[in-house]
């Protein structure tokens, strides 16, 4: 991969989580957290704020950032990024709630948009629509939701231990 290829990617990662942080009257909606460049999956690892009272889970998401230096969304309101069929696999694999969020680093500002990976789902991806941008507030909400039925109908815990 080139340097400029690299930086490309690196900028995106960090507009993702600038964007899905952004603070919309005060409140935030999740943390963002970098996985670092070796993790061969996934770059976010993503966990809901603010969570209703009693809850007992934190609910997480993970994402995997494309980013491209395009001037222009591609045709039929698209954003050209590619997820192979065998990274799609592994975000698919996933027992929690996977995203793909692509970043087009050309305009000022970037833009986001989130795709989501799953079961049913597409096996590879050469686009991604445009209808979905994390610079919405109505869009985080909508992810938030989604997130928190999935782990509420999917509550998992961690109750036994040979390491007591």
């Amino acid at each position: 991969m080139s340097s400029a290829s690299n930086q490309t990617g690196s900028y995106g990662e960090h507009v993702a989580a600038q964007l899905l942080l952004r603070r919309y009257n005060g409140n935030s909606y999740v943390d963002a957290n970098f996985l670092g460049d070796k993790y061969p999956t996934v770059d976010l690892l993503v966990e809901l704020v603010n969570l209703p009272l009693g809850i007992g889970f934190v609910p997480y998401f993970f994402v995997q950032v494309k980013a491209i230096d395009q001037p222009t969304i591609a045709s039929g309101g698209r954003l050209a990024i590619r997820v192979r069929p065998e990274s799609m696999a592994r975000l698919i694999a996933y027992p929690a709630p996977t995203y793909i969020i692509g970043i087009n680093t050309a305009p000022y500002p970037a833009e986001g948009f989130i795709f989501a990976a799953r079961q049913g789902g597409p096996a590879s991806v050469s686009s991604i629509p445009t209808s979905h941008s994390i610079a919405m507030e109505a869009t985080l909400q909508a992810l938030y939701s989604e997130v928190l039925t999935f782990w509420q109908a999917n509550q998992v815990n961690f109750n036994h231990s040979l390491f007591i």
